[in-house]
């Protein structure tokens, strides 16, 4: 017989209601065994749900709050026991592991590089050094990443580039193609770069062994290369022709408009698979 049981959350703590009487917000839809397996270790149970052995329909929010709500914070250890590892095979515990990374570490000294090195090539790549060099005070209260090691060599590299004399255009154009092959290239690993840093908002490292957000990171963070590619082809094509402005321009809304379809994609991409529907 099927049967439904509705858990109400309340400030206080919750309830079990057993006549349907509450509308629900979250639906679980499972076979009591699987659900009993779950609870007992015995099935992981966001590979299930990979697995589509259970579909979860409405509001897929609960589910990646789950631990918060039932207790069950896992290990913060990899699936095998060990410490996990970045995307580039690096262990976590050489890398600070107990401070949460913050984006803003990775993003700055490209953003420095490319706002002002068009512009004026000296100072941009005086800025971009200087950026380099002031980064790592974020990360006297925040983890580092490998991406994190790989952006500062990386722009330092360029700003001494172009404080050579070489063309900037190159520099600038180089500087796009080496910030989508990282982003391209880390989908090769275990930990795609979009999920170095988010996993800590949904579980930390629980959620790397979540068949559902490492696949959401993964498309992301091919997606998030791919676009920087084509910024990094069609920067030396306007470059060339002295149109400046217009990349400018293209080059601060392309990525406000990735920005929003992350946002959306993160939110439809789980709860459409979680529901049954796709692969």
């Amino acid at each position: 017989m099927d049967r439904t049981y509705q858990i109400l959350l309340e400030k206080e703590g919750s309830r079990v209601c057993t006549d349907g009487s509450l509308s629900a917000t979250t639906r679980i839809e499972t076979t009591y065994t699987l659900w009993r397996k779950i609870a007992e270790g015995a099935v992981d149970g966001a590979q299930a749900l990979a697995e589509h052995r259970y579909r979860v329909k409405g509001d897929f929010g609960l589910m990646t709050r789950w631990d918060d709500f039932f207790g069950g914070a896992g290990r913060e250890e990899g699936a095998d026991g060990e410490a996990a590892s970045d995307g580039w095979g690096v262990p976590a515990g050489l890398l600070e592991p107990d401070r949460k990374p913050v984006m803003s570490g990775f993003l700055i000294p490209w953003i420095v590089f490319w706002a002002v090195a068009p512009i004026r090539p000296t100072t941009g790549g005086m800025a971009g050094i200087a950026a380099c060099a002031l980064a790592p005070l974020l990360f006297v209260r925040h983890r580092r990443t490998i991406y994190d090691l790989i952006s500062g060599i990386g722009v330092a590299g360029l700003s001494l580039v172009v404080l050579c004399g070489l063309p900037v255009r190159g520099a600038v154009c180089s500087s796009y193609l080496l910030f989508g092959l990282m982003w391209l290239l880390s989908c090769l690993g275990s930990i795609p770069l979009s999920a170095s840093y988010s996993m800590y908002e949904y579980g930390r490292k629980t959620a790397l062994r979540n068949p559902l957000f490492m696949s959401t990171n993964r498309i992301l963070t091919a997606a998030w290369g791919v676009l920087y590619l084509f910024i990094g082809l069609w920067t030396f094509f306007l470059m060339e022709g002295g149109l400046g402005w217009m990349m400018g321009l293209t080059n601060i809304v392309a990525p406000a408009l990735m920005g929003g379809f992350t946002a959306w994609f993160q939110r439809w991409y789980p709860a459409r698979r979680a529901a049954g529907k796709g692969r």
